[in-house]
């Protein structure tokens, strides 16, 4: 239905690759995760790693 009406929205695997982003990014300093705050660095997630 989203498809049809061409509303874009986050599938359950786009949201897996922002979740590995964040938790590999949180390892690298010694935290859980680092979350990602801007809609602009999570387009960016997505562009570079589909």
């Amino acid at each position: 239905l989203l498809e049809k009406r061409k509303v874009e929205f986050v599938s359950f695997a786009d949201w897996k690759l922002l979740d590995a982003h964040e938790i590999e990014a949180g390892q690298k300093q010694g935290r859980p995760r680092v979350k990602l705050t801007s809609i602009a660095e999570m387009l960016e997630i997505f562009c570079q790693k589909r």
